[in-house]
């Protein structure tokens, strides 16, 4: 996928990053310059302040489980 290319289904295209880094095809700088998300550097800089704020006022780091069964990429549920 070139820098900031469309993606056909983002869960699937997560997904598979997250492979491809797992077993060393890809680093996360890597990765992170074709989906458009910028310098690797900043973005772990700018989520470490994120997380840290809301453990510093006592709740806990912000997530959203991802659920591949959520959805099939078009919108329903299955």
């Amino acid at each position: 996928m070139l820098p900031g290319a469309g993606q056909l289904d983002p869960l699937k295209e997560a997904n598979a990053a997250v492979i491809l880094t797992e077993h060393g095809f890809k680093t996360h700088e890597q990765v992170a310059l074709e989906m458009g998300g910028g310098d690797w550097e900043s973005n772990i800089e700018q989520l470490a302040i994120e997380n840290q704020r809301p453990a510093e006022a006592g709740g806990g780091r912000i997530t959203v489980p991802i659920d591949p069964k959520a959805g099939d990429g078009e919108g329903g549920n299955e």
